[in-house]
Parts: structure tokens; C-alpha cells; sequence
């Protein structure tokens, strides 16, 4: 099983908080192919406000990584993930083969609708494979 993870780690909202982005490539039979991107968030805001979710963005693509999110980026969820299972699972017919993509994430607190700063980017390149289901074997007792 060949897997290749992109991880950093970066304190949203406060200094005590710590945000982690995963951006796994897999390539196994069986398994759906694509890019998740998985948050560990505060619990909460600099305001002691409860976090109750996670927003992922899309940076855009190409081979010089972006210095900032803020200006070229498109929320990839249609409301926030709820902390409890801060998971976004992008699948391969979204990406181009080859291409490097970038991504962030922010914290939600729902309580004020305040959003955090943007996580440090992350990048994952969409190296899937070609046949992601290999051929069957057969075999014969003779």
C-alpha cells in the first residue's frame, strides 16, 4: 500500500490550540481514492466561545505554493463540519493527475459566527493510480 501524507500543525484561535491538516493520498484495492483532509480544532475561541466546527478551502493548484489563501480560495463543505468529525473526503475525479494542490482550514464558533485565521497551507499532489483495482489471479490445482 503505497500512502503519502502532507501534516503540519498550527494553533488556531489561541496559542493553547492545536489544528492538525492531513492530506492522504491512498492507493489500495478497494479503498475510494482521493484526498481527506482531517482537523483537530480548539474547543474554543479567544473570547472562551464554544468551537462547534471545521471549514476547508481549496487554495487552487500549480507548482508555486501560494503565501496566502485569502484572496484565491473556495470553500470545498456547504456548512461546517461539526467538531466531532472534522473530516472532508475529496474523491480523485475532483484533481488532475500530477497536479499539486493547496489547502486550509479554519474553526467555526457558531455562537458569534466568528471564523478563525486560516491554517498554515498544506499541499497534496494527486499521484493515484492508474488502475486502482488491480487484474484478478486465477489459479488451477492440476
Amino acid at each position: 500500500m503505497d500512502k503519502q501524507k502532507i501534516s503540519f500543525s498550527r494553533h488556531l484561535f489561541s496559542a493553547a490550540a492545536l489544528f492538525t491538516l492531513l492530506v492522504p493520498l491512498w492507493a489500495q484495492t478497494g479503498t475510494a481514492h482521493g484526498i481527506t483532509l482531517t482537523a483537530t480544532p480548539a474547543t474554543t475561541n479567544p473570547a472562551g466561545v464554544t468551537v462547534t466546527g471545521v471549514n476547508f478551502y481549496s487554495c487552487g493548484s500549480g507548482t508555486i505554493a501560494p503565501t496566502v489563501c485569502s484572496t484565491n480560495r473556495t470553500k470545498l463543505n456547504s456548512a461546517p463540519i461539526a467538531v466531532a468529525t472534522p473530516t472532508l473526503f475529496l474523491p480523485a475525479s475532483q484533481f488532475t493527475a500530477g497536479t499539486t494542490y493547496y489547502f486550509v482550514a479554519t474553526d467555526f464558533a457558531a455562537a458569534t459566527n466568528d471564523e478563525s485565521a486560516d491554517s498554515p497551507i498544506a499541499s497534496a499532489t494527486a499521484n493515484f493510480p492508474a488502475n486502482p483495482n488491480p487484474p484478478g489471479c486465477n489459479a488451477s490445482v492440476q
